[in-house]
């Protein structure tokens, strides 16, 4: 027996904006109907049923507080009507035709083109990365000029706001749990190695360690494995031509040596 949702899944070019998907019912089983229009962000995952399913009774749907009176129902499910706002908002801001209209810098300007209209002979950007980067123009560049954009902002300023505090409790609840047993350590992100350390703490049971100077240091403290570091920190801080340094510790960074200058390999501890 035929069935279309398996035999053809794909309806779209990965290159172009979606026009069609396949209807889902809502258990997340495919009807086997094609919607002319592109499908609406859900949290719903299509899954093949199985020969024999028992209905399971219907239980109602609860935000996931503990009791903490941390998120609202109202919240929760602003989350899905967000993002089709956002996507709605970027899609008639992506239609307009004169790059005047588009409330942009020209450089930006000149890199939407670009990305839209260049006609590439290899390899080219999905429309999924296109649209991710024509979001963040829009909310940077554009939602502050308009009414309706400013509301989508202060929405997702107030999510990212309880998104922080469901952050600092999960952590306060981890720490709890494992306090005694072995620390819980702040480790930088080797996949977005840029940002802020100012919010940063590398907790340590370690004593031998050296209070920095925020003057020359990012990070407030440096652990000590040997004497010489400790007298390394001190003449650092003191000497005029140091503007800065810190400890290579789980930071990866390498160099080349004045042996071996095409080697990369050298592991510095410390760097100014």
């Amino acid at each position: 027996m035929s069935n279309p949702f398996f035999d053809h899944p794909i309806l779209n070019s990965p290159y172009a904006c979606p026009q069609r998907h396949w209807e889902l019912d809502p258990d997340g089983q495919p009807t086997q109907r094609v919607i002319e229009t592109r499908r609406r962000a859900e949290f719903i995952t299509p899954i093949a049923k199985p020969k024999k399913r028992k209905r399971l009774a219907v239980q109602d749907e609860r935000v996931f507080d503990e009791g903490k009176q941390f998120s609202t129902t109202a919240q929760q499910y602003d989350s899905i009507s967000i993002i089709n706002q956002v996507r709605q908002a970027v899609d008639a801001w992506r239609a307009l035709p004169n790059s005047n209209q588009w409330q942009v810098t020209p450089e930006t300007a000149r890199l939407l083109k670009h990305w839209r209209h260049h006609n590439f002979s290899g390899v080219r950007p999905f429309f999924c990365q296109v649209e991710a980067a024509e979001t963040a123009i829009w909310l940077t560049e554009v939602a502050p000029q308009t009414k309706s954009g400013k509301l989508l902002l202060e929405h997702l300023a107030s999510a990212n706001k309880d998104a922080d505090m469901a952050c600092n409790k999960i952590t306060a609840a981890i720490t709890r749990q494992f306090l005694g047993e072995r620390p819980i350590k702040a480790l930088l992100d080797a996949y977005n190695p840029t940002g802020s350390t100012a919010h940063v703490r590398f907790n340590t049971s370690k004593t031998d360690r050296w209070e920095t100077s925020s003057k020359h240091c990012h990070l407030n403290w440096v652990i000590l494995d040997s004497d010489w570091e400790a007298e390394f920190c001190r003449v650092a801080e003191s000497h005029p031509k140091v503007l800065a340094y810190v400890k290579n510790h789980n930071l990866g960074w390498k160099c080349p040596t004045a042996l071996a200058p095409s080697c990369a390999h050298t592991v510095p501890t410390l760097w100014c």
